[in-house]
C-alpha cells in the first residue's frame, strides 16, 4: 500500500472538519436533526388557542400565542446532525458554514445527558490514532436518541442518568 492511500484512509477513519457546502456525502441523510422542535412549538400555540378560546387566563394565551407565532416565523431552524449510512455530520450552530464528519467505525462510545435546566448534551468518544472526545449540545433528545440508537446502539455508554431515563 502506497504512501498517499495510507494518508487518505487514515483520513477518511477520523473526525474530520470541513465546510458544511463541501461535504460531499454522496448519498441523502437517513436522519436529519434539526435546532427547533416545531412540534413543542405548535403543541404550546394550541394550548394559546385553548386558553385563549376558553377565556381562562387569556392574557397568557395571547403571550403564549405571540411567542410561539414569532418563534414559528423568525426562529432559526439549522440543521444540527444529518445520520448517513457510514457516518454522521455534526453542523455549528454558531458557524453554520463548518460542520464535522465522523465515520462510525471512529466511535468508540456515546452517552447523552438530560437536563431540565440547561441544554441537552451528546457525549462522544472517539478510538484511534487521533481519539477525542466530543461534546455537543442539542435541542432535540428524543430524535437524537433514536437516530443514535438506530445507528450505533451497540457502542452506547450506560451511564447512571442514561438508565434513569429510560425508566
Amino acid at each position: 500500500m502506497s504512501k498517499s492511500s495510507q494518508r487518505k484512509n487514515a483520513s477518511e477513519a477520523s473526525v474530520q472538519e470541513l465546510k458544511a457546502s463541501s461535504l460531499n456525502a454522496g448519498s441523502t441523510p437517513s436522519a436529519v436533526i434539526m435546532s427547533r422542535s416545531n412540534f413543542s412549538i405548535y403543541v404550546i400555540l394550541l394550548f394559546a388557542v385553548i386558553l385563549i378560546a376558553l377565556k381562562i387566563l387569556a392574557v397568557i394565551g395571547w403571550i403564549l400565542l405571540i411567542l410561539s407565532g414569532v418563534m414559528l416565523v423568525i426562529g432559526r431552524n439549522l440543521k444540527q446532525f444529518a445520520f448517513y449510512s457510514d457516518f454522521m455530520v455534526i453542523y455549528a450552530l454558531d458557524q453554520s458554514d463548518i460542520c464535522w464528519k465522523i465515520p462510525y467505525s471512529t466511535i468508540k462510545n456515546w452517552h447523552m445527558k438530560r437536563s431540565l435546566i440547561g441544554f441537552n448534551t451528546l457525549y462522544i468518544e472517539t478510538e484511534g490514532n487521533t481519539a477525542q472526545k466530543i461534546e455537543a449540545k442539542l435541542y432535540q433528545y428524543h430524535a437524537m436518541k433514536k437516530a443514535m440508537i438506530k445507528h450505533l446502539a451497540d457502542k452506547e455508554l450506560k451511564t447512571e442518568s442514561a438508565q434513569q431515563d429510560q425508566r
